[in-house]
């Protein structure tokens, strides 16, 4: 899937309106989301074009719009942070003379509704999709809380996570139950014509088993009856086993990013 710089713009708006940020502003070519917390991309700031165009020109430019930008974040009692894509060496040059240092590693994986669908039939644990009922909520449900915060789960980050997503009115949540019990849940959110996926968790006992990918299915189900024929969702790059499910699914990698912030002192 080809994306434009207009898609790039659409998928960080649609980022921003599902994790709900306490405040988001515009400079330039920037978008910035402040907020307290452990959900980065709330309180990053990101560019809505990834034109790599090289002249002294662009590099002034870059420069003092990035410097402007942690200001701002400094104004609102916040550490400047910036999530850069991969390979952008302007943008990088930038953040390196601000005192900046790259951390983590995350893809955007993009995808087809129909698809997602498609593959999610024809996946070994088809089967085992069948049998598993997945439920939708406008809200996180006890069963959703429980998974998304249950065993193996950081809380206190989970918590804070759940909050975010729980601000937005577009998110839906979604959970995989199986012999009556829930085993997997995430949420799902439609905005600026793309359908986005966050928070997938599936429970430790139950992964592998095609739970996961039943959630996703019901997600793709859910955005092409609303006409939402593409959909993204952010991962860790080294989450080999998610990417690989995502990879199972159709969804490729439209870029990768990290996040750019002040060297420990």
């Amino acid at each position: 899937m080809v994306l434009t710089d207009g898609d790039v713009a659409a998928i960080e708006r649609a980022t921003l309106a599902a994790v709900s940020p306490s405040l988001v502003m515009e400079y330039g070519n920037w978008l910035m989301a402040l907020s307290t917390g452990s959900v980065r991309r709330a309180q990053s700031a990101v560019p809505l074009s990834h034109q790599n165009h090289s002249g002294p020109k662009t590099w002034e430019s870059c420069r003092h719009a990035m410097a402007h930008v942690a200001s701002v974040y400094r104004s609102h009692g916040q550490h400047p942070v910036f999530r850069l894509p991969q390979d952008h060496f302007i943008l990088e040059r930038a953040a390196r003379e601000l005192g900046l240092e790259p951390s983590g590693c995350y893809d955007v994986m993009v995808g087809g509704t129909a698809h997602l669908i498609r593959c999610a039939s024809r996946s070994p644990h088809a089967e085992s999709r069948r049998l598993t009922e997945v439920r939708a909520a406008p809200r996180p449900d006890a069963a959703w809380q429980s998974l998304f915060l249950g065993e193996g789960f950081d809380p206190v980050d989970g918590q804070c996570r759940m909050d975010h997503l729980s601000r937005s009115d577009s998110n839906r949540y979604f959970t995989a139950w199986w012999n009556g019990m829930p085993v997997a849940c995430g949420a799902a959110a439609e905005s600026h014509g793309w359908f986005s996926v966050h928070g997938m968790r599936t429970a430790a006992a139950h992964r592998g088993q095609g739970h996961a990918s039943a959630v996703l299915r019901a997600m793709a189900v859910s955005a092409l009856e609303r006409g939402s024929e593409r959909l993204f969702l952010q991962v860790e790059s080294d989450n080999h086993a998610a990417v690989s499910l995502y990879t199972s699914l159709g969804l490729q990698t439209a870029w990768r990013y990290a996040y750019w912030k002040a060297r420990p002192e």
